[in-house]
């Protein structure tokens, strides 16, 4: 329901939904080819959030996935952010940052 309210609105709207037991990595670190916003539903979820190496990616260049390798010198920075969701925060993630997920 929600994916149809926004399609009215943008043009490519998908759900996924994940589920990842606890104490294990929910994402290795990997770059997406489209903007998403995590919703964490329940239990709580570890996020670390890099730059993007490749800037606006089509889905050939997505680092993390594909046999594609995510740049060592990007998970040697910092990150651009960590932080702990818990249910009912959102997390917004730009198309192209490289980012990992581990479950508490």
């Amino acid at each position: 329901r929600l994916c149809t309210q926004l399609r009215r609105r943008l043009l490519h709207v998908y759900a996924n939904c994940y589920v990842t037991p606890p104490d294990s990595q929910a994402v290795a670190p990997h770059a997406d080819d489209r903007d998403v916003f995590v919703l964490q539903v329940c239990g709580r979820k570890h996020w670390r959030v890099f730059g993007s190496p490749v800037q606006l990616p089509y889905t050939h260049e997505q680092v993390g996935k594909n046999g594609r390798p995510v740049p060592e010198e990007v998970l040697e920075k910092k990150p651009l952010l960590e932080c702990v969701l818990q249910p009912g925060d959102v997390l917004y993630m730009p198309r192209g940052f490289v980012h990992e997920a581990f479950c508490s």
